[in-house]
């Protein structure tokens, strides 16, 4: 539907002669002062890009050591957080477990669990990993780079992948590295949710007037500018014999009936992917 490759081969990628880069300003933040005044910034994004690091570990029986960095990019500008010096600030732990600020990573769990050996149980929330968004497009690889190159002809030098984030002194490679990496994942989400909305038909509304979860559901599309196509069930008993089929055909239904509901409002999106939760709205539709 799309027209991505589902996978691109390593002779291409390095066939490739662009490269990626960042052009954006690189703040590392190696205090709590300048931890704060990033925060400042970033605590009014609605969706930011994410990648962390650590230092390699090449031993037996263990694969991820304590979060030495963690990096939040806008479109403009890349945060470092030297985790390794100033540990986890206030209000980092706030953005990381905030439902209001998206996160766009890749491999998420791999940096949940460096990041936790230097918090322990950590509440993350708001985050979105591309391994699961990019098969909804028909990409089928898994790797930051590979999508990269898939959506944009470009291809992200990992020389730095493995090198020291412990450094007391980072280097002007790795700084551009990291700034990368996650200005990456910002980027493949922003140029897959505009391909979303330009090639998505009008979802359809299947609804009720006497529900009284239509109501906050209409207003919530409303909000989010969502132009969508109204389908009163009770209009007729064609309307219902056909959302009726639709329910039973349907696995995202299978939990609703298995309560006694009968399943609406429900939002029918392309692909037969269906929205029952007011709350997912946002998640969707607010990129």
């Amino acid at each position: 539907m799309y027209g991505f490759k589902e996978k691109i081969s390593k002779e291409e990628l390095s066939q490739l002669e662009n490269r990626a880069v960042f052009s954006g300003r690189i703040h590392p933040i190696d205090t709590l002062e300048k931890a704060n005044n990033a925060l400042k910034f970033l605590m009014s994004e609605k969706v930011v890009g994410f990648d962390s690091e650590w230092k390699p570990y090449f031993g037996k029986g263990r694969k991820y050591s304590e979060v030495a960095l963690i990096q939040i990019s806008t479109e403009t500008d890349a945060y470092l957080f030297c985790t390794n010096k100033i540990g986890m600030p206030s209000g980092l732990a706030w953005l990381l477990s905030s439902p209001k600020i998206k996160k766009i990573g890749i491999s998420l769990q791999d940096d949940y669990q460096s990041i936790q050996l230097l918090t322990g149980d950590f509440p993350f929330a708001g985050f979105i990993d591309l391994q699961d968004l990019a098969p909804e497009f028909g990409i089928k690889d898994k790797a930051l780079r590979k999508i990269y190159a898939i959506l944009f002809n470009e291809k992200i030098s990992k020389a730095q992948q493995t090198s020291n984030w412990e450094s007391p002194h980072l280097s002007k490679a790795q700084l551009k590295y990291a700034a990368l990496d996650a200005y990456a994942c910002l980027r493949i989400y922003q140029h897959l949710m505009t391909i979303r909305k330009e090639t998505t038909m009008k979802p359809v509304l299947y609804f009720a007037d006497w529900c009284p979860d239509t109501a906050p559901f209409v207003s919530t599309l409303q909000q989010l500018n969502v132009d969508y196509i109204p389908f009163d069930i009770t209009k007729s008993g064609a309307a219902l014999k056909a959302f009726l089929k639709l329910r039973d055909t349907l696995p995202a239904f299978e939990q609703v009936k298995t309560k006694g509901n009968i399943g609406i409002p429900a939002l029918l999106l392309e692909n037969q992917q269906i929205i029952l939760d007011i709350n997912e709205l946002d998640n969707f539709f607010n990129v």
